[in-house]
């Protein structure tokens, strides 16, 4: 995070030419899991627990094999 002695107006004009977009909140949450983030391994890309977990894996199987199955077949699959 920048300095607390910097002025806002030049934070923001950093924070601009860095490209930097992301939502206060997001900050606020890095900041309160930042012993977990700093003790992480540096190829991490996410801390345990992140994610959307399947809800049924033996549909999630199933749904795989499908995919895989139409799609060697060249069929078209969506999500409908």
């Amino acid at each position: 995070m920048p300095s607390s002695r910097m002025p806002k107006s030049m934070v923001k004009k950093k924070e601009n030419e860095r490209g930097w977009k992301g939502s206060k909140a997001q900050v606020r949450y890095w900041w309160k899991q930042r012993t977990a983030i700093k003790a992480a391994s540096a190829l991490r890309s996410r801390l345990t627990g992140a994610g959307a977990k399947p809800r049924i894996s033996e549909i999630e199987d199933i749904l795989f094999d499908q995919v895989l199955f139409r799609r060697s077949a060249n069929e078209k699959v969506s999500r409908d």
